[in-house]
């Protein structure tokens, strides 16, 4: 996702993996077709603007939080398109929060409508996804068996319930999940 505005600062890409194991980064090539407008920043020029893009960030991802933490806990609005923020035009989110017990767990069912590909992820509630290396804080689509009917079912709780699809939390009782599809026709 390219940012047209005047002074656009970043381009959002994300790569898609279903199996991580066999599956390898996309290549990307940059080149620019314009003349630039003026000198590449200095450092010191890039450093002096992180605190004003820091505080964007921070006021982003707290508006964010603010307005799921609005939402009852343990339930997720139907998916919608979005275009705010850092969300990619070409995804289907359901955000909310998680607040579970430690004997609780919260049983999401979904379907895929049109998307070839979703995830689910338990994070916390600045978006970071904890200890991804030793904990299965997301899983998505491709790395699961959908129901007979199609739909797939995951299982978020804070320690294994013994389920093949659960997603941890990385020892969190709450935390926001932000389930995303894509890859639509």
């Amino acid at each position: 996702q390219l940012l047209r505005a005047s002074g656009a600062l970043q381009v959002i890409i994300r790569d898609i993996f279903d199996h991580i194991e066999r599956q390898r980064p996309m290549g990307l090539t940059i080149k620019r077709l314009d003349p630039p407008a003026r000198p590449p920043l200095t450092i010191a020029e890039f450093v002096k603007d992180v605190p004003k893009q820091m505080a964007k960030a921070i006021r982003g991802t707290m508006a964010v939080t603010a307005a799921i933490n609005r939402l009852p806990p343990n339930t997720l609005p139907a998916p919608a398109f979005m275009n705010q923020g850092e969300t990619l035009v070409t995804q289907a989110y359901s955000m909310g929060h998680f607040k579970l017990a430690e004997d609780q767990v919260l049983v999401i069912t979904m379907t895929m409508g049109a998307a070839r590909y979703a995830i689910v992820p338990a994070t916390n509630y600045w978006g970071g996804i904890g200890d991804f290396l030793n904990h299965r804080t997301c899983l998505s689509s491709g790395r699961a068996v959908p129901n007979p009917d199609g739909s797939y079912t995951y299982v978020v709780a804070c320690k294994d319930p013994g389920v093949a699809y659960w997603v941890d939390t990385d020892g969190l009782d709450e935390g926001m999940l932000c389930i995303r599809w894509t890859a639509f026709d």
